[in-house]
């Protein structure tokens, strides 16, 4: 079976659970209210200090709740270390020395 092109195996959790019990439109909304939100995720090159993430996560924890209304709680941060040999832009790699 697939949902939204992605295999079942793929889909996330809610996604398979809102399927297999039909709701009304107002329980789905008080559901997904309710659920672990925001999650931000941030990729970034390999190199940051645990001071520098920890500031970071701190900040943005802070205004993200409170530009969306909901609890610092709710918020989660994921950060995803990237090698430079592993980002490519303008046909080069990241590791690639400047011209």
């Amino acid at each position: 079976m697939r949902l939204y092109d992605r295999p079942v195996d793929q889909c996330d959790r809610r996604t398979l659970d809102a399927l297999a019990a039909p709701e009304d439109r107002q329980a789905r909304f008080s559901r997904a209210r309710n659920s672990a939100m925001p999650m931000i995720r941030v990729e970034l090159f390999e190199g940051r200090t645990v001071e520098q993430k920890r500031e970071f996560v701190e900040v943005v924890t802070r205004e993200s709740a409170r530009i969306l209304k909901c609890s610092p709680e709710a918020v989660d941060i994921i950060f995803v270390h990237i090698a430079k040999d592993d980002w490519g832009s303008a046909g080069k790699l990241a590791s690639d020395p400047e011209d």
